[in-house]
């Protein structure tokens, strides 16, 4: 067991928004050098067509362009105002998310209503994926931070693809 230092606790603050404290696409993986990000986050600074969005994301890296089709012919468009909850805490987890254009927060909410920020999540990333795996129950809420143009993949085909 690692003992507890001040030195720790910066160092590992430096995974997090220095702002909100959230780990965002820039910083989810740590200081891990070993990591690439390029090979893990995709590039929210390129122009890249929905299907290069979805074969970026490791969970479908391996996916051939017949299935990257197939995914997004089962999938529904959806633009959404800033504001809106997208999923909540404790939902049946049914849906997985691929943000085109916009930006998230994940969060949790106590039982005193007040909120914890986890995750700010952007553009060309997943989310909601984690559930699937996780018994079919959101662990966490997203919220739209921004206007959000959002792909919306049925979970049980997701599923069957990415892990078929």
């Amino acid at each position: 067991m690692q003992k507890y230092t001040p030195e720790a606790e910066i160092s590992s603050s430096k995974e997090t928004d220095s702002e909100s404290g959230m780990r965002t696409t820039d910083n989810w993986f740590g200081d891990n050098q070993d990591i690439s990000l390029k090979y893990l986050v995709p590039s929210k600074d390129t122009d890249l067509s929905i299907e290069e969005m979805v074969k970026n994301n490791p969970f479908c890296s391996h996916l051939s362009d017949g299935q990257v089709r197939q995914l997004l012919a089962e999938s529904n468009a959806k633009s959404i105002e800033a504001g809106e909850v997208i999923c909540a805490d404790g939902e049946k987890a049914d849906k997985v998310y691929l943000i085109v254009n916009g930006k998230v927060k994940v969060y949790k909410t106590d039982s005193e209503g007040h909120e914890t920020g986890l995750a700010i999540i952007e553009k060309g990333n997943l989310f909601g994926e984690m559930a699937l795996f996780d018994k079919g129950i959101r662990s966490a809420s997203v919220m739209s931070i921004e206007p959000c143009q959002l792909y919306i993949f049925r979970g049980n085909i997701f599923l069957e693809l990415v892990l078929g």
